[in-house]
Parts: structure tokens; C-alpha cells; sequence
């Protein structure tokens, strides 16, 4: 493969993450896995979220700033 070529521990890493994840799916609960997934997806939301509030202030601010 090409990437192997430029990287070649690169195809390692990701089969030892790999084998990481699905050693983590083996052991944790489903219960487990599905509070893991919700908080992810609050995480993820709680960063949109923050972003949309960001971009409003900075258009406030340059409103203001254009009135004033």
C-alpha cells in the first residue's frame, strides 16, 4: 500500500486501536456502552451548541460596534 510506504507503523497502530476498541466493546457493559454513547452525543451537542452562541456574540459585537 501507499501509506504503508510513507507511514509504516501506520497500518499498526490503527489494528492495535483496532483491537483496543473491540476489546472495550467486549468488556463493557451494554448498559455501559449506551451511557458512554449518550455522553458523546452531549459532548458533541454542548460544542455545536457553544459554537452557534460564539458566532451570535461575535456578529452582536460587530453590530455594536458598527452602531457605535
Amino acid at each position: 500500500m501507499a501509506s504503508e510506504a510513507i507511514a509504516p507503523n501506520a497500518s499498526r497502530m490503527n489494528e492495535n486501536s483496532k483491537l483496543i476498541i473491540n476489546f472495550l466493546i467486549i468488556t463493557t457493559p451494554i448498559q455501559l456502552q449506551r451511557v458512554m454513547v449518550k455522553n458523546i452525543l452531549i459532548v458533541i451537542e454542548s460544542v455545536r451548541l457553544a459554537g452557534k452562541l460564539l458566532w451570535r456574540s461575535i456578529l452582536f459585537l460587530l453590530v455594536l460596534m458598527g452602531i457605535g
